[in-house]
């Protein structure tokens, strides 16, 4: 989504240009096609990695593009830290970082892009003087939204995939924020939408307080085509709690953050915990509420 706000920003049609997906799920590789076709309706020249070069064979070839002084013009990503993006980010002329989650809050203060010629395009109240930072409003799709009515007594929670790694799920405290979730939205009906990569327990008694919704597009999408939305959306430090609350711009809906103390999990250094932190600070700014 952000991709395609940026080029509409630039008034330039994003149908022009080659995007490459890189070695992503086979669920969020559906979800980008559906969006590209179904959604947005374009003509897409897109390339999947994994239809292409086997992951083996890929970074052979980048071991060889290292050795080639040659440059792309423009990279135009959202992850800094996903390595074969970062390869490519090294090898252009300039380089537009874009919101991938929240990755551009990390991304900014990162030590090695500082002698790249980049900019960012982001949804986030960023302040930096070294980088020229560009807001996106989401102006573009906020034009597809149909008209619509709230019910206050529907709730949607949006899934997470944090309590799929086995360190944190022995813990129990997924069902412990899901109950206090519950409690507090009493006689409200639940809908629950899974993370795309998330492993709904169906032997977990929990979850019978819900009804599980399965979509093959973003939350942020979905939402804009539906008729009825609810009065309280809520998520786990999901970058779609600040996308939301800014795409809808209803203060008749409640945009809430699970908002669970990262010292009472166990992580690991690939985790980046820390990031969270960071995300709080501009949650607060839009008004996004906290459970706890």
């Amino acid at each position: 989504m952000a991709m395609v706000e940026y080029f509409k920003s630039k008034n330039q049609d994003i149908s022009e240009f080659t995007i490459i997906v890189g070695y992503c799920s086979s669920v969020s590789k559906k979800q980008i096609k559906t969006l590209i076709k179904e959604f947005y309706k374009i003509k897409q020249k897109i390339f999947y990695l994994d239809e292409l070069y086997n992951v083996k064979i890929f970074h052979i070839f980048f071991f060889i593009s290292r050795m080639i002084k040659r440059k792309f013009l423009l990279s135009v990503g959202g992850s800094y830290n996903y390595y074969l993006f970062k390869e490519f980010f090294k090898k252009s002329s300039k380089v537009v970082f874009i919101d991938d989650g929240y990755e551009c809050l990390g991304t900014i203060k990162e030590k090695e892009i500082q002698d790249w010629d980049c900019e960012f395009y982001t949804s986030y109240n960023i302040k930096n003087s070294k980088y020229k930072i560009k807001k996106n409003n989401f102006d573009f799709i906020r034009s597809f939204r149909t008209k619509s009515n709230i019910d206050k007594e529907l709730v949607i929670l949006m899934g997470t995939a944090i309590y799929q790694d086995e360190i944190r799920f022995k813990n129990n405290n997924f069902n412990k924020h899901l109950n206090k979730f519950i409690e507090v939205n009493k006689n409200k009906k639940i809908l629950y939408f899974p993370h795309r990569n998330e492993i709904i327990d169906n032997n977990n008694p929990i979850f019978k307080n819900f009804e599980i919704c399965r979509i093959g597009e973003p939350i942020e999408t979905y939402l804009l085509k539906s008729s009825v939305l609810p009065g309280l959306i809520a998520g786990f430090y999901t970058a779609a709690l600040y996308s939301l609350k800014i795409i809808l711009n209803d203060e008749k809906i409640t945009v809430m953050n699970i908002n669970f103390d990262n010292d009472g999990e166990k992580w690991s250094a690939s985790d980046r915990p820390f990031m969270h932190e960071y995300f709080v600070e501009h949650m607060k700014e839009v008004n996004i509420k906290s459970l706890y």
